[in-house]
């Protein structure tokens, strides 16, 4: 880049600045993993990861980089973890399929998106003699299974009503309602927030207090000294005119059509 600069007078200056623009993001590389299967005679084997990561602009050094990483498949290692810079991890895992990604970022902040970098997959099983297609022909069902109730503790289906279908079906329907309200409430959040697990999110945000009053056909909901009221507070206020907005009328036909007000103390 050059400058020009001119007075009245004629006289001139010149200075001149080199830019260099880093907009590609950097590239991180596996580089011990597992390449087989894991196998173990405990409930659960460790499995270690470590990586590497390079800048192709080479502007941001190797060291400066930071990470993000996580293990698909497991329900406490599905979500992505905080930036740092660490370079390997270790997973205490059970048998089952899992997949491992990690991005890199650089100092002016690009990475890759999660899709962008091929995944590195895998399984683990305590059954050491079978070759691999018997396994996984074998456990497939199981493990659909297992993970089937690992994805979806938050139904409990450990504490069905019964075995009356009914009380069961509504059971799963307003729990299915509750998880996906919460999930769009989750929406909401600042980014900080927004990798956090369902489950944390009702206990920091939800599992709170309340004072509850009913004057016609209103209910106050009254929040006292809440640790997050700076977040909550603007997304509660008003809560009527915002869904009037939107064209949704503010009443709850399973509380008798009253309207809800919240406030913060």
């Amino acid at each position: 880049m050059r400058l020009t600069t001119q007075d009245l007078a004629g006289n001139s200056a010149q200075t001149q600045v080199s830019l260099r623009v880093d907009n590609h993001p950097p590239q991180a590389t596996l580089i011990d993993y597992p390449t087989d299967t894991v196998n173990g005679n405990t409930p659960k084997v460790a499995v270690d990861f470590t990586w590497t990561g390079s800048d192709p602009d080479g502007i941001t050094p190797v060291e400066k980089l930071v990470y993000q990483y996580k293990s698909e498949g497991h329900l406490d290692y599905q979500d992505l973890s905080g930036w740092s810079s660490e370079t390997s991890k270790t997973y205490m895992l059970s048998s089952g399929n899992y997949t491992f990604k990690v991005r890199a970022k650089d100092e002016a902040g690009n990475y890759p998106e999660e899709d962008e970098d091929p995944p590195l997959r895998g399984y683990l099983t305590n059954v050491q003699e079978d070759i691999e297609p018997r396994l996984i022909w074998e456990y497939s069902k199981r493990w659909r299974i297992e993970n089937f109730f690992k994805e979806n503790l938050f139904l409990h289906l450990d504490h069905l009503p019964g075995i009356d279908l009914t009380k069961i079906n509504l059971l799963l329907y307003y729990k299915k309602f509750a998880y996906h309200a919460v999930s769009a409430f989750k929406k909401s959040l600042p980014d900080e927030h927004k990798n956090k697990h369902i489950q944390t999110i009702v206990e920091d945000f939800l599992e709170a207090e309340a004072f509850v009053k009913k004057r016609g056909d209103r209910i106050r909901v009254s929040f006292m000294g809440h640790r997050y009221e700076d977040i909550l507070q603007p997304i509660f206020s008003k809560i009527d005119h915002k869904l009037e907005e939107k064209g949704i009328k503010p009443v709850y036909h399973w509380l008798n059509d009253d309207k809800i007000e919240f406030e913060f103390k």
